[in-house]
């Protein structure tokens, strides 16, 4: 696999990468694509410099001493910057740098600082390709305090509307047998949310989506099997495309 082909077509961070390049001056461009045969070409590439030295696999399997250069420290408080436009606010107890004089100092030192490297482009991304509102930004939150702000977005929405409408009165009329399916629909609900995030924050959108959407042929089973209703043949066949659908995208 040609790992100097870029992974991603957005012109701007092809753009950013390429300023980079022309300042340091790197003699090649890698992109890692996290993928086994990649990793495994890098462990064989640092082992034979002896950057880094294979254990014994029979008791440590996939493990490797990697020891700390001799010149290798954490930053220094001297060397360590606040760079904005007034220095009073970087603080009292920082360094401060007006940041055009530290752009013109580091560019010098970038300069050129590549020749005779390899620089590795490491794809990140702030949020999942897909979904974007229900996971962006949720990173670090619990999935409890993301569920109850969700449901109160969703509270105020709801009554809204119910003003907006005029039916607030009907709520006098809502039977004793309404009212303990309502109750029992809103903690299923809750508990479904609190899942839901969960999963997202430490699973692959790509699947756990597919996995929720399931929940329309759950749905449709139910309504057969407690409320009697009929299947049709159209949606019988949409209850199997869905679930085939499902097991294509997480399998």
């Amino acid at each position: 696999m040609d790992h100097t082909k870029p992974l991603t077509g957005n012109q701007a961070v092809l753009n950013w990468i390429d300023e980079m390049a022309k300042m340091t001056q790197p003699d090649k461009i890698i992109w890692i694509d996290g993928s086994n045969e990649q990793i495994e070409e890098l462990r064989a590439e640092a082992c034979s410099t002896g950057e880094i030295e294979k254990l014994n696999q029979e008791k440590l399997p996939d493990c490797y001493l990697h020891r700390t250069a001799v010149n290798d420290v954490a930053r220094v408080e001297d060397r360590t910057f606040i760079c904005c436009e007034r220095k009073e606010d970087a603080g009292p107890t920082n360094n401060w740098m007006d940041p055009k004089e530290m752009y013109a100092k580091l560019n010098k030192l970038y300069t050129g600082a590549m020749k005779g490297r390899t620089m590795y482009v490491i794809p990140f991304c702030m949020g999942p390709l897909d979904s974007p509102l229900a996971k962006i930004g949720i990173e670090g939150v619990s999935s409890n305090l993301a569920t109850a702000i969700r449901t109160c977005v969703v509270l105020l929405m709801s009554w809204g509307m119910v003003f907006v409408t005029n039916t607030q009165g009907g709520i006098v009329e809502i039977s004793r047998r309404s009212w303990i399916f309502l109750i029992l629909s809103g903690l299923a609900t809750g508990v479904s949310w609190l899942c839901y995030y969960k999963a997202l924050q430490i699973g692959e959108v790509s699947k756990v989506v597919p996995i929720d959407k399931l929940s329309v042929v759950i749905t449709m089973v139910l309504a057969a099997v407690l409320l009697h209703e009929q299947f049709t043949p159209k949606s019988i066949l949409g209850c199997v495309l869905v679930g085939i659908g499902t097991l294509l995208m997480v399998l």
